[in-house]
C-alpha cells in the first residue's frame, strides 16, 4: 500500500516473471543460440549450488509458511543476476544512464514532499512506505556517487558533467537522513583516493581554458539555483539536514557512551541473537538452523525477520555450509578471474557489499545481485557470445 493505493500484483513477483518469460522466449521459443562462457558457468554454478543448499534446509527449518516465501523470493536474486547476461550486446553505460537519471528524479520528488508534508502526515501509517524508502533512495544515490566518480569512462560525456551529478547525489543524500549510504560513500571514496594519490599522481582535471570557462558557467548556474532553493525551503532544508547531522553525531558519539539510538541498539541486538544461534551447538554451525528460521527462533513468529547483516543471515539459517558456498560464488566472480569494466569498479562493489552487511536480506538483494553481473560484463563485449559473434 503507498499513498493509500492497494496494488493488486506482486510487484516482485511479476517482474522476475517478466524477466524469466523474456529469457524463455528469446533463447527457447526463437532458439537464438548462445555459446556460454566457461567462466560464467563456474561463477553461477556457486550460485545455483548456494540454492539448492537454500531448498535443501527447507527440510528441517523450523518455519512452515516463511521459508518457502523466502527461498522462493531468493530466486528473483538468481534471475537479477542471469538476465543481464542473457542480453545480447548488453550495453552497461545504457543501463547505467537511466538509473542515475531516474534515482535523481525520485530523489527530487521525495525531497519535494518532505519539504511540503506537514508532520502529521508525514508521520501518518498512509505514509509509512514513503517514510522508510529513504534508505533505498540513499543508496541509489551512493551509487550514482561512485558510478560518477571511480568508472574508468565518462557516463555524462565528461568528468566535469560526471562529477556535478556526483555532488547534486552527495547534497540530496545529506538531507534524507541515510547515515549507512553516506558512511559509506564516503568510506570507499577514501580508499579511492588513496588508491590515486599512492598509485596514480594526477587524479585532478586537466582542464583546459574553454573547459574552466565552460565548468566556471556550469557552476556558478548551479550556485544560483541552490541559493534559490535553499531561499525559498531554509528552514525544512537546514531541518532535514541537522537531523542527519544529529543521527551521524548520535552515531559516534554513542561509541564512548555505548548509546547509539534504537536503530543501531536493535542491530546489536541482532547480533548477539545471532551468535548465540550460531555456536549453540556444532550441527547447527555447520548446517544452520534452515531458511526463513530466524523469525521464528527470536520472536516466535512464523515471520520476516533477519539480523541486518547478510553473512549473519547466511550463518544462521544455512550454517558454515551456505556461507562457504556464498563466499565461493563472491571469489569467482570478483576476485579469480581478471575483468575490465568501465564503468562497475571494485570500488562500487566494495560500497554494496558494505550495506548488504548493514541493512539487507537474502530477499531483498536482487539490486546487488544486478550489479554483480554488471561487473562480469565487458563494454565491448558481452560475456555471453552468440553465434553471430
Amino acid at each position: 500500500m503507498f499513498y493509500g493505493i492497494k496494488f493488486p500484483v506482486d510487484f516482485t513477483a511479476l517482474s522476475a516473471s517478466l524477466l524469466f518469460i523474456y529469457i524463455f522466449y528469446d533463447y527457447i521459443l526463437l532458439k537464438n543460440k548462445i555459446k556460454i562462457n566457461r567462466k560464467y558457468v563456474l561463477v553461477s554454478s556457486f550460485l545455483l549450488l548456494f540454492y539448492i543448499w537454500i531448498l535443501i534446509s527447507l527440510i528441517y527449518t523450523p518455519s512452515k509458511e516463511y521459508s518457502i516465501k523466502k527461498a522462493f523470493y531468493f530466486s528473483t536474486n538468481i534471475i537479477a543476476f542471469i538476465y543481464p547476461l542473457f542480453v545480447r550486446n548488453f550495453n552497461v553505460k545504457s543501463f547505467l544512464k537511466p538509473l542515475v537519471i531516474i534515482s535523481l528524479i525520485f530523489a527530487v520528488w521525495y525531497l519535494g514532499v518532505d519539504l511540503k508534508a506537514s508532520s502529521y502526515i508525514y508521520n501518518s501509517a498512509k505514509f509509512h512506505v514513503y517514510a522508510a524508502s529513504y534508505l533505498i533512495i540513499s543508496f541509489l544515490l551512493g551509487i550514482n556517487v561512485l558510478v560518477c566518480i571511480t568508472s574508468e569512462h565518462n557516463l555524462f560525456g565528461n568528468k566535469r558533467n560526471d562529477f556535478i551529478i556526483a555532488f547534486i547525489s552527495v547534497g540530496i543524500m545529506l538531507m534524507i537522513r541515510g547515515r549507512g549510504p553516506l558512511i559509506f560513500v564516503f568510506i570507499v571514496m577514501i580508499i579511492f583516493l588513496l588508491k590515486k594519490l599512492l598509485f596514480k599522481r594526477n587524479i585532478f582535471l586537466t582542464l583546459n581554458i574553454n573547459n574552466m570557462i565552460k565548468t566556471g558557467i556550469i557552476l556558478i548556474g548551479f550556485t544560483v539555483l541552490l541559493i534559490a532553493v535553499f531561499t525559498r525551503f531554509q528552514d525544512q532544508i537546514i531541518s532535514m539536514v541537522s537531523v542527519t547531522v544529529s543521527r551521524l553525531e548520535l552515531l559516534f558519539s554513542g561509541i564512548k557512551e555505548s548509546n547509539m539510538g534504537k536503530s543501531v541498539d536493535i542491530r546489536l541486538e541482532h547480533i548477539d541473537n545471532s551468535f548465540n544461534l550460531i555456536f549453540n551447538n556444532v550441527g547447527n554451525f555447520f548446517s544452520g538452523y534452515g531458511i526463513g528460521s530466524y523469525g521464528i527462533l527470536t520472536t516466535g513468529g512464523d515471520i520476516k525477520d533477519y539480523p541486518h547483516n547478510i553473512l549473519l543471515e547466511i550463518m544462521t539459517e544455512l550454517g558454515f555450509i551456505g556461507l562457504f558456498l556464498f563466499f565461493l560464488y563472491l571469489f569467482f566472480n570478483f576476485i579469480y578471474f581478471k575483468k575490465h569494466n568501465r564503468y562497475i569498479s571494485y570500488f562500487l562493489i566494495l560500497y554494496i557489499f558494505l550495506n548488504m552487511l548493514k541493512s539487507s536480506s537474502l530477499i531483498d538483494i536482487r539490486m546487488y545481485f544486478m550489479f554483480f553481473a554488471l561487473f562480469l560484463i565487458n563494454h565491448k563485449k558481452n560475456i555471453l557470445k552468440t553465434d553471430e559473434n
